[in-house]
C-alpha cells in the first residue's frame, strides 16, 4: 500500500528516523518554505497548498491566493511532486469566485480536498459528494477524500455516515486523508492515532487500497515511530 504522512515544515527533521515507513510525505507549502529545504531532506513529496489559516481562500478575490498557489506549484515543480492538495473556498459569491480562480490557475496535479461542514467551521464549498462531482467534472480531475471531514459533514447534515462515505468513494478519489475519528463526531475532525479513538472503522475496508493513503494523525512532536507502525499495521489489516 501507498501510505504517507502529512506534516508541517517544522517536522521535516523530526521524522528522519522513521521516514522510511512512508511512501510519501505531504508537506504544507508555507510561503517561507524553500525548494532547497525540501530537496535537502530528499523525501518523496506531496504538496499541500496552505489553507485558510494562512490566508488562502479561493472563494474570495485577493492577490494572496495567487501568491500562495504559485509558490506551492513552484515547490511541486522543484521536487517533482505528482499531487498538490488544495482546500476549497467559502464566503459570499464563493462558488463564482472559486471557479474564476481555478479557471485561471488550475493545474492537472491538483486534488481538491473535501472540507468539513460543522457548527464551528466556515461554510466550505464542495463538502458534499454531488458538489465534488461538479468540480471534478469541470476540471476533468480527481480529488482527495478526507475521511474525518466527510464524517463530520454527514453528522452535521443528519445523513447516514456510511452512505455519505460510499457516495464520495464512488467518485473515485485519487487518495485519502485518514486518522482516528469518532464515526458519529459532529464537532470536527479529531486527528488522533487510530488506537486513541474507539469507534467503528469498518468503512476502511470499502476504501480503494490501490490509491494513496496519508496519515493525518496526532501532532508529530508528541508521536513516536511506534505510533506510526501501529497506524500502518491497522490500515493494512483491512485489506
Amino acid at each position: 500500500m501507498d501510505i504517507g504522512l502529512k506534516i508541517y515544515p517544522k517536522d521535516l527533521d523530526s521524522i528522519k528516523s522513521y521516514s522510511n515507513l512512508f511512501s510519501h510525505i505531504e508537506v504544507q507549502a508555507l510561503v517561507d518554505l524553500s525548494a532547497k529545504t525540501l530537496q535537502d531532506h530528499g523525501y518523496n513529496y506531496h504538496i499541500h497548498v496552505p489553507h485558510q489559516k494562512f490566508g488562502f481562500n479561493p472563494g474570495q478575490k485577493n492577490e494572496l491566493n495567487e501568491v500562495i498557489l504559485k509558490h506551492s506549484l513552484e515547490l511541486a515543480d522543484c521536487v517533482n511532486a505528482k499531487d498538490v492538495i488544495v482546500h476549497p473556498g467559502f464566503g459570499v459569491n464563493a462558488k463564482e469566485n472559486m471557479f474564476d480562480f481555478f479557471d485561471d490557475f488550475f493545474d492537472k496535479r491538483m486534488l481538491l480536498e473535501n472540507c468539513p461542514l460543522c457548527k464551528t467551521c466556515v461554510s466550505y464549498l464542495f463538502s458534499k459528494p454531488v458538489e465534488m462531482k461538479e468540480f471534478t467534472k469541470r476540471y476533468s480531475c480527481s480529488f482527495l477524500l478526507d475521511i474525518g471531514h466527510a464524517i463530520c459533514s454527514a453528522s452535521n447534515l443528519g445523513l447516514d455516515v456510511f452512505k455519505f462515505l460510499d457516495d464520495f468513494n464512488n467518485l473515485n478519489p485519487k487518495g485519502y486523508h485518514v486518522y482516528g475519528n469518532n464515526i458519529h463526531s459532529p464537532l470536527g475532525e479529531e486527528h488522533k492515532h487510530f488506537n486513541q479513538v474507539k469507534t467503528d472503522y469498518s468503512y476502511i475496508k470499502k476504501l480503494n487500497s490501490a490509491v494513496f493513503f496519508t496519515l493525518e494523525t496526532d501532532w508529530i512532536e508528541r508521536s513516536t515511530k511506534d505510533d506510526y507502525i501501529k497506524n500502518i499495521d491497522f490500515l493494512k489489516s483491512f485489506f
